[in-house]
């Protein structure tokens, strides 16, 4: 394919370039609006699948069970902090971006999470709660005490997945 461009005058091809870099601007701006937009769908789903499973960490279900409370607890936590992040997003302003990026720290955090608890679980620890911060963590597990080898298995396993350094991860057993 030839290239035309050397037929057009020097104005004729900054009209071109301006229209160009007009429509790519209007693009990334639908694509931006499109993209904001997008998570609402899934959002639904998230909440719809956290509130019916109140307990998805499979511990023993009893009604005085501390771990069970505080999963329970974490998750209406969870949903309310889900909600204000989503008003504030929908309010829009100037600090809607900022909630955007904090809803998306907590989604990271959720997933830190989940897939400590799930790994402790493959490993043999039958109930343990993960909560993930900035800069901490906090492994409750089902024990009335942990050997230095439950623990150091424990701290490895939350330190490579959250990334944070092994003095910010707390290890509590509950009998």
């Amino acid at each position: 394919m030839r290239n035309w461009a050397f037929l057009l005058n020097d104005r004729a091809q900054r009209v071109r370039t301006a229209i160009v870099l007009a429509a790519t601007a209007l693009m990334i701006a639908a694509i931006m609006v499109s993209l904001k937009q997008m998570p609402r769908a899934a959002d639904a789903q998230v909440y719809a699948s956290v509130k019916a499973d109140t307990t998805s960490n499979a511990l023993t279900e009893d009604a005085e069970d501390a771990l069970a409370a505080f999963a329970t607890d974490r998750t209406a936590s969870r949903i309310a902090q889900f909600e204000a992040l989503d008003r504030m997003i929908d309010a829009g302003g100037a600090h809607s971006d900022e909630a955007a990026a904090q809803k998306l720290k907590l989604v990271d955090f959720m997933e830190d999470e989940t897939t400590v608890e799930g790994v402790l679980r493959a490993q043999g620890f039958k109930d343990a709660i993960c909560t993930v911060h900035d800069d901490s963590c906090n492994v409750m597990v089902r024990a009335a005490a942990l050997t230095d080898a439950q623990s150091a298995q424990i701290l490895s396993v939350a330190s490579a997945q959250t990334g944070l350094s092994p003095a910010n991860i707390k290890i509590i057993p509950v009998p």
